[in-house]
């Protein structure tokens, strides 16, 4: 590049060039010819203008003295004047070789040295470049000779929480070190000096200005020119520890609570091969972890024979579309348990589309399966037992009846459901006799007896009711169910059976056990009024004529007739 200086230095070249061309060549100094000006005089400026301005001003230089001089010969002037007179040009030719040869020689010889030092800055530039870079992430640089510092970058010094004053080059390196690891790092230093095998980047434990320990990572390299010196990068790596033991403890809480979890939480390839398994998975099953996670068939096995061909198929097929799926099926025990389990799988894809693994939850339903298959036999009983059966909410809604109370009562589900029962409300007894039920439901949770309700065409009918409360975890109530039987039929066989205990069997007449009992009541009545009683007795001559001549047959005839015109006589009497 250009510049005032260099144009002078440039101008000052080429006047000492002239000027020294007019004296060598045309004797144009007098007074200087005392000197015995000689040729070769020339030679340091044309190695100037090799050396300032290169091949370009050697060039120049050299065709300017060479044409100066041949000019100078060619008029019989200067240092050749006699070598031209005498044809002689061999001195000549000798200069000019010379002068060319060393301005050209060294032109290049400055070139190559301007050329390595332009080498040498812009490799001192990128290392001075890494080493900002490196302080700038904070990755100290030192250079270590016979254990002392010789040199260290910005962040070298910062790591320990010093300036670059604090410690004097020279000081020993070990200092910078915890002395509760300075062994352990001293004898590393040594084996890596030795040549013995040592780790290219290993952990220590850095020694900061204000006495506290900070976490770092020490790489060391030796330079290659067999000297002790070594370069050793360190690098502060608290954050990186921090966030270690950070993960540590995520990881422990991550592993704590899969364990805590009473599921199997499972990681495996697609195939059904485990790579991992809780422990609650030995537990739950029996099977030891180790098999789990070495037989690769191990899933297939143990899946029950009923159900084996269909999950596998369905979980290949499903992985393959990468489609999240839940799965029940059955798994045999070690002890030949068979447990219901909730496999819930998601899967996780490649770069490239394909399920490269899965991941998921086996939940224990086994007591959900069977209370399932409870609630269904429950169901079945509720919709098809003979007995009528009707739900309540707390407040005696009606929530659910099912077919025999429909049957019973002649309403349908849909005229029933929210209403109040009607066995409440139908007012086939008193007001207190219905609220004497309610508060036995609240204060014992449970009323039996027998009740008079009306069925949908107004038919009244004896029912024997039993209601129990549903109470929550809290103890409140919250659902009643009543449970009732029609008893028309088992009323009427009693009456019967009553009658038929009090009266005779052929004339339908009372008895003699009922005609003690209503004497019974009519002299208690009679004591207790002062009142008094009569009793007819009536007697049937030759009844037994009757009963041998024309048959038993016809004396129950005969008695019938009797009964009829006696009780129709006693009637008539009362009126």
């Amino acid at each position: 590049m250009w510049n005032k200086a260099r144009l002078i230095e440039l101008t000052v070249l080429t006047l000492a060039l002239v000027g020294g061309c007019l004296m060598v060549f045309f004797d144009t100094f007098p007074g200087l010819q005392i000197l015995h000006p000689q040729p070769f005089m020339l030679l340091p400026l044309v190695m100037w203008a090799a050396l300032s301005f290169h091949q370009r001003g050697a060039a120049l230089g050299t065709i300017m003295v060479a044409l100066t001089a041949l000019w100078g010969g060619a008029h019989q002037s200067g240092y050749f004047a006699h070598d031209f007179i005498q044809n002689d040009l061999l001195n000549y030719w000798l200069f000019v070789l010379v002068l060319t040869f060393t301005g050209i020689a060294l032109s290049g010889l400055n070139a190559r040295r301007l050329q390595s030092e332009d080498k040498l800055k812009e490799q001192l530039s990128l290392y001075d470049a890494l080493i900002h870079a490196q302080s700038d992430v904070d990755e100290g640089v030192a250079v270590i000779e016979h254990g002392k510092i010789m040199y260290g970058n910005e962040a070298f010094w910062r790591i320990g929480g010093y300036a670059p004053g604090d410690i004097a080059v020279g000081s020993d390196f070990i200092n910078l070190i915890h002395p509760s690891d300075r062994e352990r790092i001293v004898d590393i230093h040594r084996r890596c000096m030795l040549g013995e095998p040592v780790p290219s980047r290993y952990e220590g434990l850095g020694l900061k200005k204000d006495g506290e320990s900070v976490h770092i990572e020490i790489a060391v390299a030796k330079y290659r020119d067999g000297s002790q010196r070594v370069v050793v990068l360190l690098i502060n790596i608290n954050e990186r520890k921090r966030a270690e033991a950070a993960l540590a403890e995520s990881q422990q809480e991550y592993r704590e609570l899969v364990e805590s979890v009473q599921a199997i939480v499972w990681r495996a390839v697609p195939g059904g091969s485990f790579t991992f398994v809780s422990h609650e998975a030995e537990i739950l099953l029996g099977y030891p972890i180790e098999e789990w996670t070495t037989n690769p068939d191990f899933w297939k096995e143990k899946i029950h024979p009923d159900d084996r061909d269909w999950v596998v198929e369905y979980g290949l097929s499903e992985s393959m579309k990468l489609r999240c799926h839940v799965i029940d099926y059955r798994m045999v025990a070690a002890d030949g348990r068979v447990l219901w389990m909730q496999d819930i799988v998601r899967v996780i894809p490649n770069r490239f589309g394909k399920p490269q693994e899965l991941v998921g939850v086996m939940l224990d339903i086994t007591a959900r399966k069977d209370a399932e298959a409870s609630l269904r036999l429950s169901r079945q009983v509720f919709k098809n037992t003979a007995e009528g059966i009707l739900i309540t909410d707390a407040n005696f809604n009606v929530l659910e009846v099912n077919q025999a109370y429909m049957n019973i009562t002649g309403y349908l589900q849909q005229e029933i459901i929210g209403s109040i029962p009607h066995v409440m409300s139908v007012g086939l007894h008193a007001e207190e006799y219905y609220a004497e039920i309610k508060r036995t439901l609240l204060d014992e949770g449970r009323w039996v007896g027998e009740i008079w309700n009306r069925r949908k065409n107004g038919e009244s009918y004896p029912e024997w009711l039993s209601i129990s409360k549903v109470s929550d975890s809290k103890g409140a109530a919250e659902n009643y169910v009543a449970v009732f039987t029609d008893i028309t039929l088992i009323k009427q066989s009693e009456e019967r059976l009553q009658f038929l205990a009090n009266h005779d069997a052929l004339t339908l007449l009372p008895n003699r056990a009922l005609l003690q009992e209503r004497i019974e009541q009519a002299l208690l009545r009679t004591q207790r009024n002062n009142g008094r009683i009569s009793v007819l007795f009536i007697d049937l001559d030759r009844f037994k004529v009757i009963n041998d001549t024309l048959g038993h047959q016809a004396g129950t005839c005969y008695c019938k007739k009797r009964r009829s015109a006696s009780r129709s006589a006693c009637v008539y009497r009362t009126r």
